[in-house]
């Protein structure tokens, strides 16, 4: 997961997180756009004395992604020594009792340990805005369940997903940058198709249309897209699960495509009837290039 997002993008999946963690106003987010954030992304006022930090980096190794991990945990605690007097203005009369450092995957207990030696080293530093029970705690996504839940039931009645018109040129760029599953689709399709070269440009336009639902959802609702994603992983490992046992040629592709769309309806609502149907058609089209999802042979 760590790397599909960029810096920018897990903040904005994050923020709503927190603010949703803490009683109502009680938030305080902190803009890093003049001159930096001070080493904390936001922090609570409602006593719980916490303050946040989140991190996404774009390594894909254990050894590599810790180091990154550590590397900016130990400058953003840097912050907070180095910069105690502006950290203690921002804060005001609340108290920091836990640094948290949010990142979308954890996999490494070297970092615990790293959290563990710079607490100890800010405690000796006696900030006055540190509490005496200072820690550090490093978290994810799924620490964060329930915001994540809330936020996402809040956001139902209020997103709506933009049909905008596929263009002939992202079909065509498609087309060649991923020719070898094309082909695949192609014998898959000229199974059923009296005229396969039309079917595959309706697949084609089908996914290039879900690829823009998707792209848009990253931009603007970041908690919404992984809720799909999430139903549409959950779906894919279902169909891999039905061909490795024998049962997907029993079925349909018009069946896997309706159980999909029943599935976005119900556990990512917030896209919407239309957005659900468009995303199945989508999703069919790219199992038909690239995973096991096939046609029924004909007896």
């Amino acid at each position: 997961m760590e790397a599909d997002w960029s810096g920018e993008e897990w903040q904005e999946f994050c923020d709503p997180l927190f603010a949703e963690r803490h009683a109502p106003s009680s938030y305080q987010r902190v803009p890093d756009r003049d001159r930096g954030d001070l080493g904390i992304e936001g922090f609570s006022v409602d006593g719980e004395g916490c303050a946040y930090q989140c991190y996404a980096c774009d390594q894909v190794g254990v050894q590599q992604r810790y180091e990154a991990q550590r590397d900016k945990m130990t400058v953003d605690l840097g912050k907070l020594a180095k910069k105690h007097e502006r950290v203690a203005a921002l804060v005001g009369t609340h108290q920091i009792r836990r640094w948290v450092f949010v990142v979308p995957l954890h996999d490494s207990k070297e970092l615990v340990i790293h959290a563990r030696k710079k607490e100890a080293e800010l405690r000796e530093k006696d900030l006055p805005f540190l509490a005496d029970d200072f820690a550090i705690v490093i978290q994810t996504a799924d620490d964060f369940a329930r915001e994540r839940a809330l936020v996402e039931e809040r956001g139902a009645a209020t997103i709506a997903v933009v049909r905008d018109e596929v263009a002939e040129e992202a079909i065509e760029r498609l087309a060649s940058e991923e020719a070898e599953q094309v082909r695949t689709m192609d014998l898959k399709l000229a199974k059923v198709s009296g005229d396969p070269a039309r079917a595959r440009g309706q697949m084609l336009r089908r996914a290039v249309d879900g690829d823009n639902i998707l792209e848009g959802l990253k931009s603007h609702h970041p908690l919404i897209r992984e809720q799909v994603t999430r139903q549409i992983d959950t779906e894919r490992r279902n169909v891999l699960g039905e061909r490795e046992v024998g049962e997907l040629h029993r079925g349909s592709v018009t069946g896997v495509r309706e159980r999909l769309e029943g599935r976005l309806r119900e556990q990512a609502a917030a896209i919407g009837d239309d957005a659900a149907n468009r995303l199945s058609h989508a999703t069919i089209a790219r199992w038909l290039m690239e995973c096991p999802l096939d046609f029924p042979e004909s007896k």
